[in-house]
């Protein structure tokens, strides 16, 4: 295996060799390498993930509208009974394919019967969108048809066009990064982070009091010699995030988001899920083949990170969160 040392190297050698001004240029580069390919998971953060602040103030929100649900319900117990046990079998399905059928029969089993509890209740589910949006202003919050909320947040941008390669340029694949997770929910409850050579997978599970969060991220600082005279990094990404809530005995709530950037720039996307008391909602966004192309200076040093987080939000979570970056790509180009 390559050491870093090495890495860094092969990473700013140019192909002509020999002139006092390329062994200057190799002499620099063997200093860049002690400075490279350290972790850069503390220098970003990920846009789309809601903050504590948000999550309490969206659960204040949602326990009056709860209570107003739980009184829309009086005359009609046989119902909220039925609803309460139809969710908690649809909780503990553990494959995604099948609860999310179960999820979608459910909705359309109960629409006109649960729209006519909350028109008793005095409910507005768009309103509350709408406080929504003004917890978390980044997010397009809406509700759907089957009354999902569903707040959605993309960050991307067109790939600039770098100048071609001179003839004392070398491009070579950045493939080792440095992982890092932190995790709050128990593997016993379905959530964890994984990783391979060009993918991270960050899921949070369901079934924890106050719900939980997980993280992960792949990241590398590449450092640029101050004798070359222009250097490019060109990343390359799928992200993908989805979550599913369940409102067994109180509003549910999932969030999970993905995102790469080489700063400053970044592309991410998030989806965040509500479900009051005796409902189900679930959602899913994916950004596929995003790239971000950079021209970095000489001597900098710049951070690559691809990062991902999930969030179960509850009182008593009942549900789930999942999000990936995959095919991850980077290469370097570095010209004497």
């Amino acid at each position: 295996m390559k050491t870093k040392n090495s890495i860094l190297m092969s990473l700013v050698t140019p192909k002509r060799l020999g002139s006092p001004r390329a062994n200057l240029f190799i002499a620099l580069s063997v200093l860049a390498a002690l400075f490279s390919l350290q972790p850069a998971h503390a220098q970003e953060s990920n846009a789309g993930a809601l903050t504590k602040a948000e999550q309490q103030q969206m659960q204040v929100i949602m326990k009056t509208v709860d209570e107003k649900i739980k009184a829309g319900f009086k005359g009609q117990e046989a119902l909220q009974t039925d609803m309460s046990k139809e969710l908690q079998r649809i909780s503990s399905l553990k494959d995604s394919a099948e609860q999310k059928k179960a999820a979608a029969t459910y909705q359309a089993k109960y629409l006109k019967s649960y729209s006519g509890v909350l028109s008793k209740a005095g409910v507005d589910l768009s309103g509350v969108a709408k406080e929504f949006q003004g917890v978390a202003r980044r997010f397009n919050f809406l509700l759907k048809p089957d009354l999902s909320i569903v707040g959605i947040f993309t960050n991307k941008s067109s790939p600039l066009a770098l100048p071609p390669a001179g003839p004392t340029s070398k491009t070579t694949r950045i493939d080792q990064f440095v992982d890092h997770k932190e995790r709050s929910c128990a593997l016993a409850a379905g959530g964890d982070v994984t990783f391979t050579s060009s993918s991270v997978t960050t899921s949070a599970g369901a079934a924890v009091a106050g719900g939980c969060s997980n993280s992960g991220d792949k990241s590398a600082t590449v450092a640029i010699p101050a004798a070359a005279t222009s250097a490019q990094i060109s990343v390359r990404a799928d992200l993908s995030a989805e979550a599913f809530a369940v409102g067994v005995v109180g509003t549910s709530g999932a969030n999970a988001g993905a995102s790469f950037s080489v700063s400053p720039t970044s592309h991410s996307v998030s989806v965040v899920v509500i479900a009051p008391i005796l409902w189900v909602a679930f959602a899913d966004e994916s950004l596929d083949g995003q790239s971000i192309n950079v021209e970095l200076a000489a001597g900098s040093s710049n951070a690559v990170r691809f990062g991902t987080s999930a969030h179960t939000i509850a009182a008593i979570a009942g549900g789930n969160s999942k999000a990936k970056v995959k095919n991850i790509s980077v290469s370097l180009t570095v010209t004497q």
